[in-house]
C-alpha cells in the first residue's frame, strides 16, 4: 500500500481545548478507489525540524523515507525541502476516514467550517462552505451531530470567514441545526474590521437557535493580531453571549451609522425569526417554546403579535425615495404639491440605500417615486451606481424601480440603466387624445411626444424591463378598452390599470368602468389566442379593493414615512411618520412598525371617498376573481 505524507496543522487552529502535543499520527485514506497509507505530519513542526533539527526530526525523516508522495500547500517553503529528498509533490486530494490513535482528542475540538480548504487532506470535522451548497451544508452538519463518539466539547462549532454570513441559505442552515441541537456555534473568525457588520448575522443565528430551545450559550471571537481596535471593542462584549449582546453591539457602534442600523431592532429580529422558524417546522412544542420565551422578553403577545405579522409577510423588502417633488406634468388627478427646492442630496440618497440593506435580506429593491425621479438624473444615476457596489460588498443583490413620465428617458440614460436590474413603470394613459387631456405638462402644449408613447422605440430597444401604468378617471372610462388596445398597439406587452384614487366615482362611471374591463378581458383572450399574449399586472396581484402603498418611504429630507401616501395630503404628513434617517434605526424595525391600511385609509380620503374608492376596487376584483376563474 503507498504511504502518502499530508503537512497539515495537525490539529485544526481551536478556540476549545488543544489536543496533546504530538508530530503526526498515521491512519489510512483514499484518493479514488485507490487505498493509502497516510502520515498527516504537523506543518510548523516539520518546518522547524527541518530548519534546526531537535525532537521531531527523527520521526520526519522516517515518515519520508516510507512515502512516495508529500501532500504541501503550494506557498508553503516545506515544498523544497520535502522534493529535495524525492517525494512526488501531490495535487489531488486525499481523504482520510479519522484521525487514528488521536480520534477522541481531536475531534473533541469540534466541528471547523472553513472559508478555504487548508490543504490537500480532506478529514472529519472539516467543511469548507465555499465548496458545498446549502443542501450539502446541511447534510455535513447532520452528519456531524450524528457522531456517536463525539464528547461534548465536539459539538462544537468554530466558524472561519464571515463570507459565510452573506448568504442567508447557509446562515438559516446553521441556524436549524444549532436550534435542533447538540450543536452549537463556539467561535467565529473575523479577518477585519469591514467583517464587524457581518458578526450581527452571527449573533442573531445563535441566538435565534437559543430562543428555540436549549443550546450553549457562549461565543467566543477569535481575532487576528492586527485586529482593528473596533474589533477588539465588539469582542469584549461577547463573552458570555445572550440577547443583551445586541444592546452591548449597538453601544460599541453608536458612532457608526451603518453598524448600529445593523443591530437596532435586533431582539425582535431574533425572536420573530426563531417564532417563525418553528411554526415552519410545524413542531408545536417548539413554537411554544419560542412563544414562551418571546413573551418573557417582549411582554404579552398581544404586544408585539402585529409586528411579528408584518415581518412574516413573504416579500421583497422595498424602500420607496423620494428624490424630488418637481414633475414637468400637471395630471388632473393628482394632488401632489410640485414644489421646488425640496431635492435629495446625494449623501441621503446613500443614507437610505443603507437603511434598506440594513434589513438582512439577500434581495432588496429601491423604488423611485416622486415627483418625477428621472428630472434629477444624477441622483438617481449615483443612486444605483453606489447602491449596486454596496449591495455586492455584502453579498446582497439589490434591484431599482423607477416610477416615470419618460420625458427624462434618452438613449444615453437607457443604455446605462441597462446594464443594472432597473425596472420602469412607465406612465402612459392611452391614445394621444387621452393623454394630452388628463396628463398635462406644465409648461404647456402635447404631452404625449415626450411620454412613453412617444418614445417607444426607444424603450423597447433598450431592453430595460417596463410595464406601463393606465390610470383611468370618471371622464375616460369610456375610452379606458380602446386606450387599452393603443398602448398594446404601440408593441408594450405588460399593463396596470389603476382607477383614479382620491375622485369621486358616480355609478354611470362605475357601469362603463365595468364594461371596459370586460372588453380588456376580451382583447387579452385575442392576444393570447394569437400566440402574443399580453400580461394584465392586477390579474397576479392580491385581491385588493383599493391600492394602498404601506411600503417604508423616504423623502427628500430624509424623513422616513410609513407609505407615499404623505405626498398626496400634505397636511397629513406627520399621521404617517416614522422617523428619520438621523435615527440610526434599522429598516425592520420601521416594517415591523409600520401602519396597517385602516390608518392608510383613515387619514388618506376627504370623508366618505374611501367608500367610494372601494366600489370601484370591488369591480375590479370582481373582473379579477373572473378572469383567474377560468385560467
Amino acid at each position: 500500500m503507498a504511504r502518502v505524507v499530508a503537512f497539515e496543522p495537525l490539529v485544526p487552529p481551536s478556540a476549545g481545548d488543544r489536543a496533546p502535543c504530538r508530530a503526526s499520527l498515521t491512519t489510512r485514506g483514499r484518493r479514488g478507489a485507490s487505498e493509502l497509507e497516510v502520515v498527516v505530519f504537523d506543518h510548523d513542526i516539520a518546518l522547524q525540524a527541518f530548519r534546526s533539527g531537535g525532537w521531531a526530526l527523527a520521526e520526519l525523516e522516517g515518515a519520508i523515507a516510507g512515502a512516495t508522495e508529500a501532500l504541501v500547500h503550494p506557498d508553503s517553503p516545506l515544498g523544497p525541502q520535502v522534493h529535495a529528498r524525492g517525494l512526488a509533490l501531490g495535487r489531488e486530494l486525499v481523504e482520510i476516514d479519522d484521525y487514528a490513535d488521536l480520534s477522541q482528542e481531536i475531534l473533541q475540538n469540534g466541528l471547523f467550517i472553513l472559508e478555504r480548504r487548508p490543504g490537500l487532506l480532506k478529514r472529519p470535522g472539516i467543511i469548507v462552505w465555499g465548496e458545498l451548497s446549502p443542501v450539502e451544508l446541511s447534510r455535513a452538519l447532520a452528519d456531524w451531530a450524528a457522531r456517536a463518539e463525539l464528547p461534548t466539547k465536539g459539538r462544537a462549532i468554530a466558524l472561519s470567514g464571515a463570507g459565510f454570513f452573506r448568504d442567508r441559505r447557509r446562515v438559516d442552515a446553521l441556524t436549524e441545526h444549532i436550534a435542533r441541537g447538540p450543536l452549537w456555534l463556539r467561535a467565529v473568525d473575523f479577518t477585519g474590521a469591514a467583517d464587524a457588520a457581518l458578526l450581527v448575522s452571527a449573533v442573531r443565528a445563535v441566538l435565534s437557535g437559543w430562543v428555540r430551545g436549549p443550546t450553549e450559550e457562549q461565543v467566543q471571537l477569535r481575532l487576528p493580531e492586527d485586529a482593528s481596535p473596533e474589533l477588539v471593542r465588539v469582542a469584549e462584549r461577547l463573552d458570555p453571549l445572550d440577547v443583551d449582546v445586541l444592546a452591548r453591539l449597538s453601544d460599541v457602534w453608536r458612532d457608526d451609522e451603518t453598524l448600529r442600523r445593523r443591530v437596532d431592532d435586533g431582539e425582535r429580529v431574533v425572536f420573530f425569526d426563531a417564532l417563525e422558524r418553528a411554526r415552519r417546522s410545524g413542531d408545536t412544542a417548539a413554537e411554544g417554546r419560542a412563544v414562551g420565551r418571546a413573551e418573557e422578553r417582549l411582554g404579552s403577545a398581544s404586544r408585539w403579535i402585529r409586528a411579528f405579522r408584518r415581518a412574516s409577510m413573504d416579500r421583497r423588502p422595498r424602500l420607496t425615495l423620494i428624490p424630488t417633488w418637481q414633475c414637468e406634468l400637471r395630471c388632473k388627478y393628482c394632488t401632489i404639491p410640485k414644489q421646488d427646492g425640496r431635492v435629495m442630496p446625494i449623501r441621503t440618497v446613500e443614507r437610505a440605500i443603507d437603511l434598506l440593506l440594513s434589513g438582512g435580506s439577500e434581495e432588496a429593491e429601491v423604488h423611485f417615486f416622486g415627483g418625477e425621479p428621472m428630472s434629477e438624473w444624477e441622483l438617481v444615476r449615483h443612486a444605483v451606481e453606489w447602491g449596486t457596489a454596496r449591495a455586492n460588498e455584502e453579498g446582497r443583490r439589490i434591484s431599482f424601480m423607477i416610477t416615470t413620465d419618460g420625458f427624462g428617458l434618452n438613449p444615453e440614460r437607457l443604455a446605462f440603466l441597462s446594464r443594472f436590474p432597473v425596472r420602469f413603470q412607465l406612465s402612459l394613459d392611452g391614445a394621444p387624445e387621452t393623454q394630452n387631456a388628463f396628463r398635462l405638462k406644465h409648461a404647456g402644449g402635447d404631452s404625449y411626444p415626450e411620454s412613453p408613447g412617444g418614445k417607444v422605440a426607444m424603450i423597447l430597444a433598450s431592453g430595460v424591463e417596463h410595464e406601463v401604468i393606465q390610470v383611468v378617471h370618471p371622464r375616460n372610462a369610456e375610452r379606458m378598452a380602446e386606450n387599452f388596445r393603443h398602448i398594446v398597439g404601440l408593441g408594450y406587452r405588460k399593463l396596470q390599470l389603476n382607477y383614479a384614487l382620491g375622485t369621486r366615482w358616480e355609478e354611470p362611471a362605475l357601469v362603463t368602468f365595468a364594461e371596459g374591463l370586460m372588453a380588456i378581458g376580451k382583447e387579452l383572450d385575442k392576444h393570447r389566442a394569437s400566440g402574443d399574449p399580453v400580461e394584465l399586472v392586477n390579474l397576479g396581484e392580491t385581491l385588493l379593493t383599493v391600492r394602498g402603498n404601506l411600503e417604508v418611504s423616504v423623502d427628500w429630507d430624509g424623513s422616513i414615512f410609513g407609505t407615499s401616501a404623505f405626498l398626496y395630503i400634505p397636511k397629513y404628513r406627520e399621521q404617517f411618520r416614522l422617523g428619520h434617517l438621523d435615527d440610526g434605526a434599522s429598516f425592520r424595525r420601521y416594517v415591523h412598525d409600520g401602519f396597517p391600511m385602516e390608518h392608510l385609509l383613515a387619514h388618506w380620503y376627504r370623508e366618505g371617498m374611501a367608500d367610494n374608492n372601494r366600489s370601484v376596487g370591488s369591480v375590479l376584483m370582481s373582473f379579477v376573481r373572473f378572469m383567474r376563474a377560468r385560467d
